[in-house]
């Protein structure tokens, strides 16, 4: 917490960010690809062990993954903008609802990795139901995926905007759709209907139209 709160309270005014996946709009804007980035990987990762241990120690479903995530995230922002329950006498870090994403992410990454993986780790088997091929798995997937697109694309972008400029001019938003594009047509016709969510989350693959 800043030490002279009277004059910190002073100078600021930190309004809750309330805009789901505003950090993309950041991650375009130049000179803030890497730290957008590198928010968003600190708030899955951070959670990710959350996830981890529920399936470990609990053995539960993912979706207690899913709300002890969203649970923890949420009593940190509300920390945070309530100046830690008001011990403080204002709000000392905003409160941004993708903070709430990104870790409730985190911790159902945590846990499908630990699901997938589980054979290889030293434990005893999970007892957690099997996954199913349903509309929450099929989401939860699409996130993951989504993610994992806006990573690829901010790093691509950023290492345009240095490299190549004049690409990179042209228009920044249509790095991100033609990623989106190679993810969800190109990289399943090559991994025989996977996408990285799909696999980590265990849905069924896409099935050929006829």
């Amino acid at each position: 917490m800043p030490d002279n709160s009277a004059s910190f309270c002073a100078k600021q005014s930190l309004s809750p960010q309330l805009i789901p996946f505003h950090w993309v709009v950041d991650a375009m804007r130049p000179g803030k690809h890497i730290t957008a980035a590198l928010q968003v990987i600190a708030n899955i990762c951070f959670f990710m062990p959350l996830g981890a241990f529920v399936a470990l120690y609990f053995r539960k479903h993912i979706r207690f993954a899913i709300a002890a995530g969203l649970g923890l995230s949420f009593l940190i922002e509300i920390a945070q903008l309530t100046g830690f329950f008001h011990i403080y006498p204002c709000s000392y870090r905003l409160f941004d609802v993708d903070d709430l994403v990104m870790n409730t992410l985190g911790a159902a990454l945590g846990y499908t990795m630990t699901f997938r993986l589980k054979k290889y780790l030293k434990s005893q088997p999970l007892n957690a139901e099997p996954v199913k091929n349903n509309l929450a798995n099929h989401f939860l997937a699409g996130c993951i995926d989504a993610v994992v697109i806006m990573l690829i694309a901010s790093m691509s972008a950023m290492i345009l905007r240095v490299y190549a400029p004049a690409i990179y001019q042209i228009s920044p938003q249509a790095i991100l759709i033609l990623w989106w594009i190679a993810w969800e047509w190109i990289v399943p016709k090559i991994c025989h209907g996977w996408t990285f969510g799909r696999y980590l989350v265990g849905v069924e693959k896409r099935k050929k139209r006829r």
